[in-house]
């Protein structure tokens, strides 16, 4: 599954790739479509209830100032997907499809019991990779280490792992600011 995670990354498909690193499979269009729903929906409503989200609880450096952008984020993620999940409805209305209405609820079904069983990393480091992207941000792998909450004894190496894993997904490092030697 990391080798089918790192090529669709490869290819441009972050969000592919992120969903079938939480899932641990691939999704139909309309699971696909729930299921982004459903996490955004579980956001907001905790967002609304003044808990951290989710999301908010794997954002380091995460200020007062920024968390009206993450929060207005997440109402705009919740407002596109209950957009695509209508138009996905309406067609199906519109063709008559009683099929597409079947496979709505096979997917309810189907979400009440699903079970994360993928790879936590990967999904994690794919999520803050579509964020830091939009706003053109890159980080440095301790702050990528601690947005995961990797062990400070990982940090002997250098973070060997967490560094082949994010430069396989094309995460938006930035390099240490390295200090010139002075020269005796």
């Amino acid at each position: 599954m990391p080798g089918r995670i790192e090529q669709l990354a490869a290819t441009g498909d972050i969000e592919a790739a992120e969903m079938l690193a939480i899932r641990g499979h691939e999704f139909t269009l309309i699971q696909d479509l729930l299921y982004g729903f459903y996490q955004c929906l579980s956001d907001v409503k905790e967002m609304k209830a003044g808990q951290k989200t989710e999301m908010e609880s794997h954002w380091p450096d995460l200020t007062k100032e920024s968390m009206p952008g993450l929060h207005a984020y997440l109402e705009k993620s919740l407002k596109s997907g209950a957009e695509a999940l209508c138009l996905v409805f309406l067609d199906a209305i519109e063709a008559r499809d009683e099929k597409k209405f079947l496979e709505f609820a096979k997917a309810i079904k189907f979400l009440k019991k699903f079970e994360k069983k993928g790879d936590n990393t990967r999904a994690k480091i794919l999520a803050l990779k579509i964020m830091l992207e939009k706003d053109g941000t890159k980080w440095t792998l301790a702050q990528l280490a601690k947005a995961l909450n990797r062990p400070q004894d990982e940090a002997f190496n250098g973070y060997a792992t967490l560094r082949k894993i994010a430069e396989k997904l094309n995460f938006p490092l930035r390099l240490n600011a390295v200090k010139p030697r002075r020269s005796l």
